[in-house]
């Protein structure tokens, strides 16, 4: 299947891995038994430290900036907010990088159970980077995950 037949977040997948590789291996997650697993597991080449990353892609953003960006289809599965949620609450480094438009957001998994109710303004507010997809400064979005 060619770029243009790709998802959203199957095309995100390929920049993110394309854009990190030299600081970490990466892997993508294919895991029909493990219901809410995130999509990537990176590990630091440093140091070794490893995170999880959840993958999420919305092409258009909301017409009506009162519109959450990442809910419904668009957003987390209840299995997902609740792994995600709960090895991040217990001091995991998990994180949701969500696309939206020409917009990346890295949101830290203490948020898994905000993050379907956030607009572009939060999501602006509470994540821990957030950048252009399109030009990504994946070394910035790597500090915001291994800070």
């Amino acid at each position: 299947e060619g770029e243009a037949g790709m998802s959203g977040e199957a095309r995100l997948w390929q920049r993110m891995r394309a854009g990190v590789v030299d600081q970490c291996w990466v892997q993508r997650v294919e895991n029909m038994v493990g219901a809410g697993c995130p999509d990537v597991i990176l590990h630091q080449k440093a140091d070794g430290r490893c995170a999880f990353v959840e993958l999420k892609c919305r092409l258009l953003a909301p017409v009506r900036g009162s519109t959450p960006v990442f809910n419904g289809s668009y957003g987390l599965r209840p299995a997902q907010v609740a792994w995600i949620y709960s090895r991040a609450s217990a001091g995991a480094a998990i994180f949701v990088l969500g696309q939206c438009g020409d917009v990346l957001w890295l949101a830290h998994g203490r948020c898994a159970r905000e993050l379907a109710s956030w607009t572009t303004a939060d999501l602006n507010i509470q994540c821990h980077w957030h950048g252009s997809a399109r030009r990504t400064d994946w070394e910035g979005m790597l500090r915001g995950i291994f800070r």
